[in-house]
């Protein structure tokens, strides 16, 4: 099976979709305001990552000119941005902390989102309200797993949500009891990408490349009808020897983490996942 291909077909193409979007959006933004120099942007390589320079505008358009919020989150959603990422790029930030509290500074920030209408924190756990979105809940990994002395060692190394399916896979052996869980999740405006998490035995959902820990509530609003991959700790390498059986030449030479590669080979199956 040519599992490469698969994750091509499913992820990979929209990449380049969704960075041309980020694109004409932010040359669109340039031209109606006149705040962006446009002949810069011009000069760019078309694999340049505009979702990068998305982020920068929109902290420049929150922070020094909030007369064009609405404006800009209107463009957004006009080319069928998913607006809930502002939700999801304040759990980011919040559950990178260390501890269990929020800088005065940081919580200010996020509430300047029109999506975002309060930050709270108790005892440890965050709380993310948003009157078109609902609320989410959740820890960071660093105070939930903070007696956990190997699952911390995983935490310091694995900081970048691209290694989620690296970072899942080394996290969970030192969990008792866990399911290893890959989702399909939708991506900026085109497409969806894969996601994998650990589902542990309180039923926390542990995001560690995000540095969250969603209790069952927010976990299942984010993950749920997503789900590609629900395996068992104890079945993973059972399972990765079958896999790597049918996996193509082609394939392995791409090396895709064992994590990934058990999510597509799910999918190849046609086997239908819902919590």
């Amino acid at each position: 099976m040519d599992y490469y291909k698969m994750y091509v077909g499913n992820e990979g193409k929209y990449v380049n979709i969704n960075n041309q979007k980020f694109k004409k959006i932010i040359e669109l933004f340039g031209i109606k305001t006149g705040i962006i120099k446009l002949d810069v942007i011009r000069n760019y390589q078309d694999d340049y990552p505009y979702v990068e320079l998305y982020y920068q505008l929109r902290d420049f358009i929150l922070t020094k000119h909030p007369e064009y919020t609405s404006l800009f989150y209107e463009m957004l959603n006009q080319a069928g941005f998913s607006m809930d990422d502002d939700i999801f790029l304040a759990m980011r930030t919040i559950g990178s902390l260390s501890d269990s509290t929020i800088d005065k500074n940081i919580k200010d920030y996020f509430l300047l989102s029109p999506y975002i209408d309060n930050i709270t924190v108790s005892n440890g756990k965050f709380n993310i309200y948003s009157n078109k979105f609902g609320e989410y809940s959740f820890y960071s990994t660093y105070h939930y797993l903070k007696n956990n002395v190997d699952a911390m060692d995983i935490l310091k190394n694995y900081r970048v949500q691209s290694y989620c399916h690296h970072a899942s896979w080394e996290l969970i052996k030192y969990l008792d009891d866990a399911n290893l869980v890959t989702c399909l999740l939708p991506s900026y405006f085109d497409g969806n990408y894969y996601h994998t998490i650990i589902l542990d035995e309180k039923g926390f959902y542990i995001d560690v490349a995000s540095g969250c820990v969603y209790d069952k509530e927010t976990g299942e609003k984010i993950f749920a009808n997503k789900i590609v991959s629900d395996i068992k700790k104890q079945d993973l390498y059972s399972l990765l020897e079958i896999t790597k059986r049918e996996e193509s030449e082609e394939s392995k030479k791409e090396k895709i983490p064992p994590a990934l590669l058990l999510a597509l080979h799910n999918q190849s199956k046609g086997v239908s996942i819902r919590r």
